[in-house]
């Protein structure tokens, strides 16, 4: 949410946060005294629950708010409820993604019933693309009058001014600094390694193509939260916080996901003119124009993200072109004040 928050308040909002730990400060902004820590935990824990749920009471209590905005399965359910109860006037459901679409048995249908309370207990949903949006009606989980969309999707933009390309001297420069040579050809993951991200899609697939192909560089950028086994040929960068700096030195941008609310790091890595391989699962579909900003495969195969990434990593112009393209989609139709504003006006209309 960076940016955001002081947008908001520019405006004239009192804006507090609520989340499971300390937030950090971003350029400037400087609200932690309004943030309020509410342990929560992400799976679904009844008893850890009602706790949670006391501590957003109080909290909502002690703020009350005219707006509230919450997000995720848990919080949503939690806080839409517990702001019901306490009659804030405006309660909003920011829906970041489907979980519940990799699930089965028992834990989807709770996640299901959580969703539907969530919704019951809100004035709009706003889905951060159109395909969750219409995949959460489709689903029964609201109805479709409720669901609002802001732009061509993203909960907070991307600033094309933060994430841009470099020159080809600071590039070259900054790749030769890696021990990357001019002809190699880098392909990056960028996201928690797990499987529902698909990295062992991008591992496997990545692993094939370097078995035949000695100039490509495959690096991956994240949290390896599951502790998945991250093969020898692809260079593990951990997490990092200036991934600004990073984008520029890729030549493409994998994300074989399996399931997405909007996946920002495809607009940023856009912006920075890297194009992107991604699959056609709910959410990702909507980051990438195929064929114009990147390339689409299915879900879960690792054969078509293969051949995907081959395609690009031949043709050069081809790849320059792409992301010539995705970074004029990023400029035109993600500025993150038209983003805000589409919030704000929703919030108002409410």
């Amino acid at each position: 949410m960076r940016g955001q928050i002081s947008w908001m308040q520019d405006k004239g909002f009192e804006v507090h946060t609520a989340s499971t730990g300390q937030i950090d400060h971003q350029d400037g902004e400087s609200f932690n005294q309004k943030h309020h820590e509410v342990p929560m935990t992400r799976e679904i824990s009844p008893f850890r629950d009602v706790l949670s749920a006391f501590n957003l009471a109080r909290v909502i209590s002690s703020v009350r708010p005219d707006v509230i905005v919450a997000s995720t399965p848990k919080a949503a359910f939690l806080g839409l409820m517990v702001a019901r109860i306490l009659r804030v006037p405006k309660r909003v459901y920011l829906l970041r993604g489907l979980r519940l679409s990799t699930e089965t048995g028992l834990k989807r249908r709770l996640l299901a019933l959580m969703e539907k309370i969530a919704t019951a207990n809100c004035d709009v949903v706003i889905a951060v693309s159109a395909s969750v949006g219409k995949e959460f009606a489709k689903l029964g989980l609201s109805p479709k009058e409720k669901i609002r969309f802001v732009g061509s999707g993203s909960s907070n933009g991307v600033d094309s001014n933060r994430f841009r390309p470099l020159t080809f001297e600071q590039r070259e420069s900054a790749r030769a600094n890696l021990g990357i040579l001019p002809n190699q050809i880098v392909v990056g993951f960028v996201g928690r390694l797990v499987e529902d991200k698909g990295f062992s899609v991008f591992c496997d697939a990545l692993t094939q193509i370097c078995a035949k192909n000695q100039n490509v560089v495959p690096m991956a950028f994240g949290s390896n939260e599951e502790n998945l086994l991250i093969p020898d040929a692809i260079r593990f960068m951990g997490v990092r916080d200036n991934l600004e700096n990073w984008y520029p030195l890729f030549d493409i941008l994998v994300l074989p996901t399996f399931r997405e609310g909007f996946p920002n790091v495809v607009i940023e890595a856009g912006a920075c003119e890297v194009p992107t391989v991604a699959t056609r699962a709910t959410g990702s579909v909507d980051s990438v124009v195929d064929g114009v900003t990147g390339l689409l495969v299915d879900v879960n195969n690792v054969t078509q993200t293969r051949e995907a990434i081959c395609a690009l990593i031949v043709d050069p112009e081809r790849r320059t072109a792409m992301g010539q393209a995705a970074r004029v989609r990023a400029v035109q139709d993600f500025n993150p004040e038209d983003i805000w504003m589409g919030y704000l006006e929703i919030y108002e209309s409410v």
